[in-house]
């Protein structure tokens, strides 16, 4: 699953807080992920491999361009794109599953909220089980670890 969206929307504080521990850099310095950064996760007993992405803007930066060309490539292979949406010029794609980043600093609840600092009344890990819950889902996974049934 490729972790994509803009920079400094909270890629990388999502895959460390999934991690439980400190996977890749954090900065308040937009572009500071540049390579893809690979953690394996658990999610109600399913094994999911996680890629943090190099953030998505316009940049004469020839190392975040090519970080950026990664992050194209990776999600052309994808079985998921989660895509953590910032404030504005964001570019999801039909099929991504669209969470919206640094929930705290908005004022009501979003259909899919993340933010490290917890949002809405509720705590980060709460937030954190309901979009491994989406992703479960959209992946048709369940959380007994077994298949989702077909539909009729």
């Amino acid at each position: 699953m490729l972790i994509a969206g803009p920079v400094n929307a909270g890629k990388s504080t999502l895959l460390n807080a999934w991690c439980g521990h400190d996977r890749a850099l954090v900065s308040e310095r937009p572009g500071t992920t540049r390579d893809l950064v690979a953690a394996e996760v658990l999610a109600a007993g399913w094994r999911l491999r996680l890629l943090d992405s190099a953030g998505e803007r316009g940049t004469g930066d020839a190392l975040e361009r090519a970080g950026q060309e990664l992050a194209r490539q990776a999600r052309a292979r994808a079985d998921l794109v989660l895509y953590l949406a910032g404030t504005g010029g964001d570019a999801a794609q039909p099929g991504d599953l669209v969470v919206r980043g640094k929930a705290d600093r908005e004022p009501a609840p979003g259909p899919l909220d993340w933010s490290y600092q917890g949002a809405h009344g509720r705590p980060m890990h709460q937030l954190l089980a309901a979009v491994a819950a989406a992703v479960l889902d959209r992946l048709g996974l369940t959380p007994a670890g077994l298949p989702a049934a077909a539909p009729p």
